[in-house]
């Protein structure tokens, strides 16, 4: 059930969605003045950001080939735990380089970037392969 569900979730438009949507949230905060309209639009980004966050573990789950399925996800873990850090420091620097705002500008700007190139990019035949085959057939679920 879990593997048919996915055929339907794991769609790198949902994915580019929820990041922009994340982007476009945070970066709102540089403009919005009421406290209550900032707190929703951070209640938005973080919602977005869970669902990305959701979306790319059942991408990986999806696509990676069941024997090596763990290490790509210790992989994941490792990435996802060294990128917040770094992203901290260089949010830090930006906004003492540059204003508050402007650094939110900007790393809005740079997430927006990035999820266009690699949506983007042409993917890799297995990527068409594996979405155009729907019928997955799961047995002992129903």
């Amino acid at each position: 059930m879990t593997l048919a569900l996915q055929n339907k979730i794991v769609s790198p438009y949902r994915l580019l969605a929820a990041v922009m949507v994340g982007a476009f949230s945070i970066s709102l905060l540089t403009v919005i003045t009421d406290i209550v309209l900032s707190a929703e639009a951070l209640l938005v980004a973080s919602i977005a950001g869970g669902l990305s966050i959701s979306l790319i573990v059942a991408g990986l789950q999806h696509f990676a080939p069941e024997h090596a399925r763990g290490r790509v996800m210790s992989v994941y873990t490792m990435i996802s735990q060294v990128i917040p850090a770094i992203s901290g420091i260089l949010a830090g620097v930006a906004a003492t380089w540059l204003s508050v705002p402007d650094a939110f500008r900007l790393f809005a700007a740079v997430i927006i970037a990035l999820a266009i190139v690699v949506m983007l990019r042409p993917a890799s035949q297995d990527y068409h392969r594996q979405v155009s085959h729907s019928d997955v057939e799961i047995s002992g679920e129903t």
